[in-house]
């Protein structure tokens, strides 16, 4: 069949193919196989309540990723002293790299990361991030905690405890960084 059509519609056939393969394989549901030592085995079984062992181990591997669903804070106050006189009218968070402001560039490399929850902590021309990046930016949520004096990192920090109650991340927003 894929002999006689044209090489146009042959490339278009097998892409088809291949995607359709693809969201086959990313559909199935994966099986793997664990020895767990007499003692971890008797424990589950114990602890499992009603249901399988296979619905509760599911049930604990679900929670331990939904602990792991961190709320990042990202500095974004800074007065940028040294980029002055760019930083008389740009937060220093948007000074642009490459025709995009560098905070972009952080918040992309969270969302890859899978956290959502983001909190950005604002202080001089702060308004310009959050007119520039809303509430959501690309399925970020983002709450902002604004200063109007400079508290510096662990001032900001404090003044944003009511929106953190677990593990959360510190990273600074004038940062270039792949990790």
């Amino acid at each position: 069949m894929l002999l006689s059509m044209g090489k146009t519609k042959k490339e278009q056939k097998l892409k088809e193919l291949h995607k359709n393969l693809l969201e086959r394989w990313q559909a199935m549901v994966h099986k793997f196989t664990v020895e767990f030592p007499e003692s971890i085995w008797k424990a589950i079984q114990d602890k499992k309540g009603a249901g399988s062992i296979k619905d509760f181990l599911v049930r604990l591997i679900e929670k331990e990723f939904e602990l792991r669903k961190n709320k990042v804070l990202i500095l974004a106050g800074g007065e940028g002293a040294r980029l002055k006189p760019l930083t008389e009218t740009i937060p220093k968070a948007m000074i642009p790299v490459g025709y995009r402001p560098l905070l972009e560039y952080n918040l992309e490399l969270i969302a890859k990361s899978g956290i959502t929850d983001i909190v950005l902590l604002i202080g001089k021309l702060g308004n310009r991030i959050m007119k520039h990046f809303g509430q959501k930016w690309n399925g970020l949520d983002i709450s902002y905690v604004s200063e109007s004096t400079n508290l510096d990192t662990a001032g900001a920090i404090y003044n944003a405890r009511n929106l953190v109650s677990d593990t959360f991340i510190v990273m600074n927003s004038d940062i270039l960084t792949d990790i």
